[in-house]
């Protein structure tokens, strides 16, 4: 006849014991489960966070305080014409000394004869009038402002028939007015009076 055993409660020791052995036979990993935002810049150590942590394109114009990236903090090279919003610059952006040439597109050419009424010897740019204001005085329209732009005129001798040349003091002079960014005046002299004159300008944007 066998002979039973009863079982008790475990005590305390037992229990410990228990734990420590499921501890060591399950290895040291341990899982932690962290509400949701329960995690916020204070818990957060100075400088953990960092580029290789954060997800691309994860960071966006609005998660960027104002102002809070200058030149400094663009790496030399990183921007190109691509990344740049058409339109965003002017000529007031741009170094004048660091251009080594000129564009075509930039540089526009008007001839004008030395008539009653200016009218212009070759034709004119699209958008662009001429007229005669008093002698000697030459007022050119143009359909925009032209204020960010250089101008140079200078005299011009187109003879209609093979006749002599008598040199004399001539000369040109252009004025703008800030006031009316769209318009230019050629004034021309002869001797140091306004005369009309033939004359062509040269207009770089």
């Amino acid at each position: 006849m066998r002979k039973r055993i009863k079982l008790g409660r475990p005590g305390h020791s037992a229990v410990v014991a228990y734990l420590a052995l499921f501890l060591a036979l399950g290895g040291s990993a341990y899982a932690f489960h962290l509400g949701k935002n329960s995690v916020g810049p204070k818990q957060l150590k100075k400088n953990s966070v960092t580029g290789p942590k954060i997800k691309s394109n994860a960071v966006s114009g609005a998660k960027i305080a104002g102002n809070a990236v200058d030149g400094s903090k663009v790496k030399d090279g990183s921007l190109t014409g691509s990344d740049i919003q058409p339109g965003s610059l002017t000529g007031a952006n741009i170094n004048q000394s660091s251009l080594t040439g000129v564009r075509a597109g930039n540089v526009t050419s008007m001839a004008f004869t030395g008539d009653n009424s200016c009218s212009p010897a070759l034709p004119l740019p699209s958008g662009v009038t001429s007229s005669r204001t008093s002698d000697g005085v030459c007022l050119i329209t143009f359909p925009n402002s032209i204020s960010g732009c250089t101008a140079n005129a200078t005299i011009h001798f187109r003879p209609t028939k093979i006749m002599l040349l008598t040199v004399s003091d001539r000369s040109a002079q252009v004025f703008t007015n800030p006031n009316k960014p769209n318009l230019m005046s050629v004034e021309t002299y002869e001797e140091n009076a306004l005369t009309n004159l033939p004359f062509d300008l040269v207009l770089v944007c």
